[in-house]
């Protein structure tokens, strides 16, 4: 497809722009999808399908979840005085029998998560192929800031579980190290965002002034050697 290179460096700029880059999450699949089959590359077509079909089922469990929320009775009301008219154990019943929260439900968000962490990967690993292929430093270091942003939050899940352990084990005290584990969320959710945003605008922009790699050019023959010249006939002498 003619502007897929173009589109991918569009829908990476976009993927790491805060509230744009819900559009950008959707259209980098679609994007690989079109780029991967215009240069017949197997892993960018790959990672396109599964990151549209972690969306799509991403889509499809918070849907189901949300409308069983709102089909849910009419919240307490606390103010008016009036008596609930649905307690927290109905919510919950109704919610598990409006399909909410079944198991397929449940099985769907699950699916698309771990469909996410391997095309979240696969994807890295386009890029670093579409690095090479476009011979783009900037597609490359992308790829580099993605998988700083895998650490950054492996780093600050492994401390925030870390601090609560200890606030646990400490039978609530010191309140400090709660807080300061908090305060060092925040600072690792901040440099995750940044990451993110400097990953998709570089990628981005490396695929905007990526070259088409030049078609490789057939090995030129030698010439034919030239044509030897016809011996000269002999006479006979008598």
């Amino acid at each position: 497809m003619a502007g897929s290179k173009t589109l991918l460096g569009i829908s990476y700029i976009l993927s790491g722009i805060p509230y744009a880059n819900l559009l950008g999450l959707l259209l980098v699949p679609i994007s690989w999808i079109f780029e991967g089959r215009s240069k017949k590359k197997g892993l960018w077509t790959a990672t396109g399908i599964l990151g549209l079909l972690a969306v799509v089922l991403l889509i499809a469990g918070l849907v189901s979840i949300i409308g069983a929320i709102l089909s849910l009775p009419s919240a307490p009301s606390i103010s008016s005085g009036e008596p609930p008219s649905a307690t927290f154990p109905d919510w919950l019943s109704h919610l598990l029998k409006s399909g909410g929260l079944t198991l397929l439900t449940l099985a769907i968000l699950g699916a698309a998560f771990v469909i996410a962490i391997v095309y979240f990967f696969m994807m890295i690993a386009s890029l670093f192929q579409a690095g090479g292929f476009y011979r783009s430093g900037l597609i490359r270091i992308g790829a580099i800031l993605y998988i700083l942003v895998v650490v950054a939050i492996i780093a600050g899940t492994a401390i925030l579980m870390m601090a609560v352990q200890e606030y646990i084990n400490s039978g609530g005290e010191p309140r400090e190290v709660l807080g300061a584990a908090v305060s060092m969320t925040y600072v690792v959710v901040l440099v995750t965002l940044v990451l993110n945003f400097l990953a998709g605008v570089l990628a981005g922009i490396g695929f905007l002034t990526a070259k088409e790699p030049e078609a490789e050019k057939p090995e030129s023959l030698p010439p034919p050697p030239p044509p030897e010249a016809p011996a000269p006939a002999q006479v006979l002498k008598l």
